[in-house]
């Protein structure tokens, strides 16, 4: 299962980067998509691939006898508990042990340092995401690099004059009958 959790963000990583590629004259959906969208990934499920890396080598040893180091088996976090206390606890990781004295656990001593700053990232990016390409559009479309959008006045009122004829000419139609 983890295996599959590092080559599918490899895979997604891969997949904005070749957008990147595909935009880079386009520079709203470069900067506002491409690295904005990199720094998301990467800054949370990038970081969980770290952490499931070193929760590999996070030592223990399962059949030890060593009070010390069942505790250690005991009290290590999940990933799934880590990246949820990301967002609800801003990183913080606590544990209540069978004593009920609560601790903070974590994998690393700086751990907490790397995920509040990371989900800082991302929760600092996705406004820009979200709205910067859509702004532009409906503001400044030909500045924005987006001609398509642009609406030229009398475009299309030749069509509608047609259709007001046709659906005239098809009432005359149906009164006659």
């Amino acid at each position: 299962m983890k295996m599959s959790v590092i080559i599918g963000v490899a895979h997604m990583t891969m997949g904005i980067c070749v957008k990147g590629m595909n935009n880079w004259n386009n520079r709203i959906v470069f900067y506002f998509e491409v690295v904005a969208g990199l720094i998301i990934l990467l800054g949370l499920f990038g970081w969980m691939d770290v952490l499931i890396f070193i929760k590999w080598f996070y030592k223990m040893n399962p059949y030890s006898s060593d009070p010390t180091m069942m505790a250690k088996i005991n009290a290590a976090p999940s990933i799934i508990t880590i990246m949820i206390n990301n967002f609800l606890l801003m990183g913080k990781q606590p544990f209540t042990n069978a004593t009920v004295t609560n601790a903070e656990i974590y994998l690393f001593p700086a751990q907490r340092g790397f995920s509040e700053f990371f989900v800082a990232c991302a929760l600092f990016v996705m406004p820009f995401m979200l709205f910067v390409k859509p702004c532009s559009i409906a503001c400044c479309p030909k500045f924005a690099g987006f001609e398509e959008f642009i609406h030229h006045e009398g475009e299309g009122e030749a069509e509608v004059a047609q259709a007001e004829e046709t659906e005239v000419q098809m009432i005359d139609s149906d009164d006659s009958n």
